[in-house]
């Protein structure tokens, strides 16, 4: 039985679309090893891998950003929204799990 993700078609296509900005930004200067991440998240949704996977990618991508460029550049910031409305979206067992499966908690928390 195939796991469900915890993330619709629409909601794959918003994340990459936002990842998608990110990363042809000119104006972010990204931290080692952001850029070949977020190509990780894009390809997985591409893939139509497990999108829950691509999320996490994205999390822990958006982690190596100072707080302050998570606030000021509009791109980093509409991520990093997505991402925590997603989050508060899903609360209950299946993200529990989630988190469980993937360490998407692991590290600091970003909001």
């Amino acid at each position: 039985m195939k796991k469900q993700a915890l993330m619709t078609k629409d909601e794959s296509q918003v994340l990459f679309d936002l990842i998608a900005g990110v990363y042809n930004c000119k104006k972010i200067s990204f931290p080692d090893q952001t850029k070949e991440a977020l190509l990780e998240a894009v390809q997985v949704i591409q893939e139509n891998k497990n999108i829950d996977q691509a999320l996490v990618l994205t999390y822990n991508t958006l982690k190596k950003f100072s707080a302050k460029e998570r606030l000021e550049i509009p791109e980093v910031k509409h991520l990093t929204d997505f991402v925590q409305d997603f989050f508060y979206k899903h609360q209950g067992k299946k993200l529990r799990n989630f988190y469980t499966a993937y360490g998407a908690m692991s590290g600091p928390l970003i909001f």
